[in-house]
């Protein structure tokens, strides 16, 4: 059973009920069985009336079903059912045919499948949309990657551990399922490390790989995925970040000195930065590369703003502003 509730959308608001579904004949699978699949509407469930309304599809096999609590129409489809795309006019189907007023409450919406002999209606894959909103079902298997811990520079010749918090999101025990952990950069993939993980029935994890060591300064893209057969949702198995490489590192600001990125003209790649220094000294502010190279260099004194160069590609750059006693410098990211 997948079941969401609060919707509360009126009948003259909706416009159509679309579904995919599959239902798995014993004629197939002597096995397993599915013998009748239901997608149903919960109406002015807040009122000491309220009643429900339903699609019910069965095999020809199973066609004696009735479920009197519900008002049904019945669909009667083969025993070799694949897959089929339901649609269903719901102005027609509730205000045209079944009379129900337009001002009407849609309060919940439910999928139910109902089965017998060895196993009773298996769900794979399942996705539920409510106004292109994605509905969390109550899922038997499903793990995936609830975020990346791990940050968002590399340094190179630095070890960085990919570093993940994963999850079972099922009312299942995940026994054994793999957590992928996988680099790539300009020449492809360049890391990989696989872990085998088990979790209870909803409880997470932290998750944490084996060193990866730039050989570059380059920037890279870190994914981490579950795979575990099966899994009824894919759309939480897969997530990715971008590892911007640099071959300097950040420094702390000394207490005499005061640099800040002040703007991005990002259209025309200019970087904008306010400087202070100490009262009569003089100094330099240069912009570095991810790589560490010196790309602009500029003579200031006393405190106020330069533009570096435009036409910056995107990407993280390096800030120095020195003196002879002393130096700072800043990390900034620029998109275009």
């Amino acid at each position: 059973i997948v079941y969401t509730g609060f919707l509360n959308k009126k009948i003259s608001d909706l416009d159509s009920l679309i579904w995919n579904q599959k239902m798995i004949s014993k004629l197939l699978n002597p096995n397993l069985n599915e013998m009748c699949f239901v997608t149903g509407l919960f109406l002015d469930a807040s009122q000491a009336g309220w009643f429900e309304y339903g699609y019910l599809y069965q095999t020809d096999v199973y066609n004696h079903l009735t479920f009197p609590r519900w008002t049904f129409e019945y669909f009667y489809t083969p025993d070799d059912t694949l897959w089929l795309t339901c649609l269903r006019s719901l102005k027609v189907d509730l205000i045209d045919v079944r009379k129900y007023s337009p001002q009407t409450t849609v309060d919940s919406f439910i999928l139910m499948g109902w089965g017998n002999w060895a196993t009773p209606s298996v769900w794979y894959g399942q996705k539920i949309y409510w106004d292109d909103i994605r509905l969390t079902g109550y899922a038997d298997y499903d793990v995936g990657v609830k975020g990346i811990l791990s940050g968002d520079s590399v340094w190179k010749s630095t070890a960085y551990t990919p570093t993940a918090r994963i999850k079972n999101f099922g009312r299942k025990v995940a026994d054994s399922f793999l957590v992928i952990g996988q680099i790539e950069g300009g020449s492809g993939v360049v890391y990989a490390d696989t872990l085998t993980w088990s979790l209870t029935a909803d409880t997470e994890d932290t998750v944490s790989f084996k060193e990866f060591k730039p050989s570059d300064a380059a920037n890279y893209t870190l994914t981490v995925s579950t795979v575990m057969t099966p899994d009824e949702s894919d759309e939480d198995d897969v997530m990715s970040k971008t590892l911007y490489g640099s071959g300097i590192e950040e420094q702390p600001i000394p207490q005499a000195l005061n640099l800040d990125v002040i703007s991005l003209q990002v259209g025309e790649g200019v970087l904008r930065v306010s400087y202070s220094l100490p009262l009569g000294e003089q100094g330099t502010i240069s912009l570095y590369d991810p790589t560490g190279r010196r790309s602009e260099n500029l003579r200031v004194k006393g405190e106020g703003k330069v533009s570096f160069k435009s036409g910056l590609a995107s990407g993280v750059y390096f800030i120095r502003l020195e003196t002879e006693k002393m130096s700072v410098t800043k990390k900034t990211l620029l998109l275009r």
